[in-house]
């Protein structure tokens, strides 16, 4: 699959799983937009990879990034909201 220029958000994207999915889409060419919660966690990110702030669990958060970044060809859900998700 020919992902190379395509637009990418992938939330969870700083850490674990949604990391590396970041990382492998940049290399593939894709513009990646990796959200989290707390970006000021993030290490170094490859060429092609940027940072958003937006916590899943924030309906009103999602929906201002979506109206930043729309439109984007892939979305990835790597983030689990942790232990709040679960209250």
């Amino acid at each position: 699959m020919d992902v190379s220029g395509k637009k990418a958000i992938v939330f969870g994207g700083r850490s674990g799983i949604g990391l590396a999915t970041s990382k492998l889409l940049a290399s593939m060419g894709t513009n990646v937009i990796a959200v989290s919660r707390d970006p000021s966690k993030a290490g170094e990110l490859p060429v092609g990879v940027s940072l958003a702030k937006c916590d899943v669990l924030d309906c009103q958060a999602l929906a201002l990034l979506f109206e930043l970044h729309a439109p984007f060809d892939i979305l990835i859900s790597a983030a689990t909201g942790g232990s709040r998700a679960i209250e």
